[in-house]
């Protein structure tokens, strides 16, 4: 795992009298954030036990991390489609009461941090495999070394934008601040594209054919 106080290196000489904590405090926002949006954190969740009569099924995450999107997943070789419960809902509204059989639907349960719900509901035991997006909590001070290593540039950009948009402080720059966010868009625009490249089925219509 990579600190994330190994990116002040990068942010404290442009922010020279920022506190430590405010800098690792903006770090935290961003790396929510970024990861968030860009749905570049991914994971391979294993093997998850999908049992009968239940529609969530609680995957395995990395250390300080929570649920992100489900990227390409699997029951058993048949691919899943994502969706959300407003979307499922509006073409679907009473899945949850139609009888048990075969899901072929995927979505994040949006109370709990790391469980996955199934629509339909199970008709029998399944296994789930593949790969979903995470993200860090509020209080993480640490990510994945690869995401340090493929995402720091964005984060230490991102994280300059935060500090620099801070009125009344001594690091006030909003021009500076407006170049930097350049950069950390177009960060996670680029990344948003690589982890979603060939992912065709995502948020799809989620027409029920019975």
């Amino acid at each position: 795992m990579s600190d994330y106080t190994d990116l002040l290196p990068e942010i404290i000489p442009h922010v020279a009298s920022c506190p430590i904590p405010s800098v690792i405090q903006a770090v935290q926002r961003i790396a929510q954030d970024y990861f968030q949006r860009s749905e570049a954190y991914t994971h391979d969740i294993g093997t998850a036990a999908v049992t009968s009569n239940a529609t969530n099924v609680t995957v395995n995450l990395p250390t300080d991390t929570k649920l992100v999107v489900p990227l390409t997943l699997y029951l058993n070789s048949a691919r899943l489609a994502t969706t959300n419960h407003n979307m499922l809902s509006l073409e679907f509204a009473d899945w949850k009461n139609h009888a048990a059989e075969t899901p072929k639907f995927v979505m994040i349960d949006d109370t709990v941090g790391n469980e996955l719900v199934l629509a339909l509901t199970p008709d029998q035991s399944y296994s789930l495999t593949g790969r979903v997006a995470v993200k860090p909590v509020r209080t993480a001070t640490q990510i994945a070394d690869i995401q340090m290593e493929n995402h720091g540039d964005a984060l230490v950009s991102g994280t300059l934008h935060r500090l620099m948009m801070m009125k009344n402080t001594e690091w006030y720059d909003p021009n500076l601040a407006n170049y930097h966010m350049a950069d950390y868009e177009r960060a996670i625009d680029e990344a948003h594209d690589i982890s979603n490249k060939g992912n065709t089925s995502r948020l799809m219509t989620t027409s029920y054919g019975g």
